[in-house]
């Protein structure tokens, strides 16, 4: 038993090794996850979207207290152009300096280059406040490169009337994404650096406003545990379903604001700052109010869905923006970081859960494995009779001169009358095994009659 524990442990030492190999992968070494809390969230001030009294799951890029970005998606249209009866408001909330604010939407302008189909430039700039003078501003994170990870927010609110604000969600994700946003939406394929792209939908902040899992709202670039805003949702690609409510495969989809605040710079004459990690933190955008995307006839493939535009009333076989069909979804249930990613691609959550699979089930097979061989040598040791070996009859037999063993008929056996039993087994002698007894047989025969005596005309040759 003193070997099986002595396996067991070796092996439970090589498989903790091999999860602390998993985890320690030197695959992108600089991608390791920074501990960004919702406290880090909350010094940036942010604002949920409204239209008509109704609070709308669309994200908001907000500027400062007088111009954001939203989806051009999430805006009703009549004949080509903006709905003007309908009424929109930015709710910001207390962010790094305390104060909240309700802002009638004033001015729309949609990107020239948006195509709703395809979903490029799917964007809209809000104006509001007018009026009033610069008095805050949010910096933005444009430059990917210098992203260690990024975070995905939803902000709330609880009461519209009164404008509380609830807990918001977020979920820390690598940057990096998967063949399958490129095969499920052409768009991004196009576009790759104006977008960024993950598998993650989660409940919202309050289970009124949605039955189903959506897509979080906004977008931020973590550098060195700075977080600045980056971008807000533009939609998502199901595959094998319907909608969000049901699916097999779902990919969601984020603009960068970086490569439109020019064209913002254009309309509302009003210069927009990015952050940078270098001497000087705050720099100009640089220069680009024409940036367009790269057009594409759609935004899904033919086998797939686009789901775009408010999400918050979303029901299961509710008739969505654009359909036609069809998405392995990750679900964000944290209030804080999601499942923080390792350096090899794996989560630290996921890390350890293969892990403790990968030793129980070793320790498992290898229990089984031992006390497997037990009992078959056990069973063999209690089945095997030593006599049934030729070897050992031929000396048995040549020992007593001549004689046979009960099972055996020898014409010429000269003591038919001996009173001759089958010896027993081979016994013990302390420690032996029946195998390493036959020698003991041999050289003492007279332990083998068992309480028989031997007939006076039987004689043994022993050496001197």
């Amino acid at each position: 038993m003193s070997c099986g524990l002595l396996l067991l442990r070796s092996i439970l030492i090589v498989a903790l090794w091999f999860a602390a190999l998993i985890d320690s992968s030197p695959v992108n070494p600089q991608k390791l996850v920074p501990r960004v809390t919702l406290q880090d969230l909350a010094k940036i001030k942010g604002a949920v979207l409204t239209k008509d009294g109704k609070q709308l799951s669309c994200g908001v890029g907000l500027l400062d207290n007088k111009a954001s970005l939203v989806s051009a998606d999430c805006l009703d249209y009549k004949d080509g152009s903006v709905d003007t009866n309908v009424k929109y408001k930015i709710y910001t909330d207390s962010g790094f300096d305390g104060a909240t604010d309700q802002l009638d939407v004033m001015k729309i302008t949609v990107h020239p280059a948006y195509n709703k189909e395809s979903k490029a430039n799917n964007v809209a700039l809000l104006e509001y406040n007018l009026s009033s003078n610069v008095t805050w501003r949010n910096y933005n994170s444009i430059n990917r490169s210098i992203w260690d990870n990024v975070i995905y927010a939803q902000r709330v609110l609880t009461d519209i009337e009164t404008g509380s604000w609830g807990t918001a969600k977020m979920y820390v994700h690598s940057l990096d994404s998967d063949a399958i946003c490129s095969d499920l939406s052409p768009i991004f394929k196009a576009n790759q650096d104006e977008f960024t792209c993950n598998e993650v939908v989660a409940e919202t902040p309050l289970s009124k406003l949605s039955s189903c899992k959506i897509p979080y709202g906004t977008l931020y670039g973590v550098t060195n545990n700075i977080v600045h805003q980056a971008g807000f949702f533009s939609h998502a690609v199901v595959k094998s379903g319907s909608d969000l409510c049901k699916y097999n495969t779902v990919r969601t989809y984020y603009t960068l604001i970086g490569d439109y605040l020019t064209w913002v710079r254009s309309v509302t004459g009003r210069t927009y700052y990015y952050f940078k990690p270098s001497e000087d933190s705050l720099m100009k955008a640089p220069a680009g109010a024409n940036f367009k995307m790269n057009d594409v006839p759609s935004a899904a493939t033919k086998d797939a869905a686009v789901v775009s535009g408010n999400l918050f009333s979303l029901e299961a076989n509710e008739d969505l923006s654009s359909s036609e069909s069809n998405t392995d979804a990750s679900t964000a249930n944290s209030e804080n970081n999601g499942n923080s990613v390792s350096a090899s691609g794996l989560s630290t959550k996921n890390t350890i859960i293969v892990a403790v699979c990968c030793t129980v089930g070793t320790l498992l097979v290898v229990v089984g494995l031992y006390f497997l061989i037990r009992w078959y040598r056990g069973n063999l040791s209690k089945t095997r009779d030593p006599y049934s070996s030729a070897r050992v009859q031929d000396l048995l037999t040549n020992d007593i001169g001549g004689a046979s063993l009960p099972h055996q008929q020898h014409q010429n056996n000269t003591f038919p009358d001996i009173p001759y039993d089958r010896p027993p087994p081979a016994y013990r002698e302390g420690n032996q095994r029946p195998a390493n007894n036959i020698e003991a047989v041999v050289d003492a025969p007279e332990t083998l009659l068992h309480e028989h005596v031997l007939p006076d005309n039987i004689h043994h040759d022993k050496k001197d």
